[in-house]
């Protein structure tokens, strides 16, 4: 599991920067180990399901089943293929984005955290630093992270973090831990700071 590290410091009157803490961001999401949502058991039945039963009208020579049959698939197909296809499309160019930098990124507390219901009927919501984010388990319209509170997922109220986004989807998620104190806290000058090779 991905983690980074950040130390927060603190400069004296005296010029002294002292390390107060190490905080740790650990990676709760990626877009790139996640898969796209397509619905395949939907497809499925559009691409192997219509066809089974046409061709079983057809040996039947019951007409009134082929022709509702023949129908349904066509007009299932003609919703669930699309709509599979784009779902697969924008997953693949939201990993690419996450690739390419080609995101925005904002850090903070999780506030206005308004979670979902289990059973849903209402999206999961929150804010950071006025940037909002919505989803849920139940919606694949848009790639990215749709992990609720209320089945499991790592966003809750109160908690820092660090979001990657584009669009309003949320291509990495970080979260963030914050130790008593810095293990192995020194002091050093700020002038030493300053002349040390980068």
């Amino acid at each position: 599991m991905e983690r980074e590290r950040d130390r927060l410091c603190s400069v004296g009157i005296d010029g002294i920067i002292v390390c107060l803490a190490t905080v740790e961001y650990r990676t709760v999401y990626s877009i790139l180990d996640d898969v796209a949502r397509v619905p395949w058991s939907h497809v499925a039945i559009g691409l192997v399901g219509a066809p089974t039963a046409a061709a079983f009208a057809w040996r039947k020579r019951d007409w009134v089943m082929l022709v509702f049959t023949a129908g349904w698939g066509l007009f299932w197909n003609y919703g669930i293929l699309p709509a599979s296809w784009t779902i697969y499309h924008d997953h693949e160019l939201a990993q690419e984005h996450l690739r390419s930098g080609d995101w925005e990124i904002v850090e903070g507390t999780v506030e206005q955290f308004h979670p979902m219901p289990y059973h849903g009927h209402s999206l999961e919501s929150f804010t950071v630093n006025g940037v909002r984010f919505e989803y849920s388990d139940f919606d694949n319209s848009k790639p990215g992270f749709n992990h609720t509170e209320s089945h499991g997922g790592p966003i809750h109220a109160g908690i820092g973090v660090r979001i990657h986004h584009r669009e309003g989807s949320i291509l990495r998620s970080k979260s963030r831990r914050v130790p008593e104190r810095c293990p192995g806290t020194r002091s050093v000058t700020a002038a030493a700071t300053r002349s040390a090779p980068p």
